[in-house]
């Protein structure tokens, strides 16, 4: 189980409210990896890059590496073949 702080974003986005959808995320990245929450680490990392690939060159390169990582965390723990079919089906 993961940070609050990746689903707030989400929330964030509705209202339209694009720093603080980003911010959250971006916070929540590193403590998911602090408490070993990998399946989360890598929805998180998702949702991000999907933030910042709309947005300015290096929001785009930032949100090619994030997406990349979320492709590759799911491999590195057994059993999390299920989080994968989701990131790829969200990608």
């Amino acid at each position: 189980m993961g940070t609050i702080s990746r689903h707030l974003g989400e929330l964030a986005e509705v209202p339209g409210d694009r720093d603080t959808a980003i911010g959250l995320p971006r916070e929540a990245l590193p403590r998911n990896q602090v408490i070993g929450a990998r399946p989360d680490l890598a929805l998180t990392s998702l949702d991000l890059a999907r933030l910042l690939r709309d947005g300015d060159r290096a929001g785009r390169a930032e949100a090619a590496i994030l997406a990349t990582n979320s492709v590759r965390e799911p491999h590195r723990v057994r059993g999390q073949a299920g989080c994968l079919r989701m990131i790829l089906r969200a990608r």
